[in-house]
């Protein structure tokens, strides 16, 4: 089936973009979260690319390769999250007030939730 879109359908899709933007940029919360998630999605890749590398220059049948992957995937998947639950999550609470706010435990169980 085809999806056909009209203009007035376009312009209202863009209008809620740019409302949910604006929304975004005058919470202080929001933008700590959605810099918060930016910054884990480029470590995230970071590390992904890095395991490719070292894997495929480890040589090995493909089998080999495999294991050997999987068993950097779960270590980094340990490191990335133990970091994440230590610096980033004292880094919110110390740097955005959400100490003060009481919302240290979610920002630590969303980290965990992600990993």
């Amino acid at each position: 089936m085809w999806v056909t879109w009209d203009l007035s359908t376009v312009r209202r899709g863009l209008a809620q973009l740019l409302e949910g933007f604006r929304l975004i940029a005058r919470s202080g919360y929001l933008c700590h979260m959605c810099l918060h998630f930016v910054l884990q999605y480029i470590v995230s890749t970071f590390f992904y690319f890095e395991k490719t590398l070292v894997v495929a220059g480890g040589g090995g049948t493909a089998s080999q390769r495999v294991a050997t992957f999987a068993t950097l995937n779960s270590m980094s998947a340990g490191a990335v999250a133990l970091i994440q639950l230590t610096a980033t999550v004292r880094w919110l609470c110390c740097h955005c007030e959400l100490l003060l706010l009481g919302l240290n435990i979610a920002v630590a169980l969303l980290t965990l939730t992600l990993s």
